[in-house]
């Protein structure tokens, strides 16, 4: 995320005219703490990036300032954008939409790590996980399912959900976000 991320964030709340304290309480980030994102003074890890993203009513490409989705995409392997999380290396890659409302995301999980957990989506938001490679588990609230190579699962993506890597090497995923209008 660039330095631009916090002007965005700002920019977003305040023509929602949305107050910090309310914006904390939205995002359940602290209110000091998306002061700093604002301000250019710190840059947030991907579960916080996404909270925030969604607690202004947006896709998280689109609060990284990508264009809306054309009629047809292709975006190849060196194009894609790619946020990795300092502390657990759990890489996030290609955060674009492809159509309103749909968001495609690779997950790169490094060995007995976890991506998230993740604040809920919006009401009624759905989510596909297909592994293309190793062991995951996912916990989406009270439903948890176990995924292998070639596998796929629809979850709801309107509770708390965390994505496990089960096995001794790199899991790979492909999401699929699907928020309901």
């Amino acid at each position: 995320m660039d330095a631009s991320f916090g002007a965005r964030v700002r920019q977003r709340r305040q023509q929602m005219g949305m107050t910090l304290e309310t914006f904390a309480q939205r995002s359940g980030v602290s209110r000091a703490g998306l002061s700093k994102i604002e301000r250019g003074e710190r840059r947030p890890g991907l579960a916080v990036a996404v909270r925030i993203a969604d607690a202004l009513g947006m896709q998280l490409p689109e609060l990284l300032g990508q264009d809306a989705a054309p009629a047809v995409q292709v975006l190849r392997g060196v194009s894609q954008a790619a946020i990795v999380d300092a502390v657990t290396g759990v890489t996030r890659e290609s955060p674009f939409s492809v159509m309103d409302g749909v968001e495609v995301v690779r997950y790169t999980i490094p060995a007995h790590k976890s991506a998230g957990p993740f604040e809920p989506h919006s009401p009624g938001t759905r989510e596909v996980f297909a592994v293309m490679e190793g062991e995951v588990a996912i916990r989406a609230g009270h439903h948890r399912v176990e995924l292998s190579k070639g596998d796929l699962s629809v979850l709801p993506g309107d509770v708390s959900h965390v994505i496990t890597n089960t096995q001794d090497s790199p899991a790979v995923l492909v999401l699929f976000i699907a928020r309901r209008h």
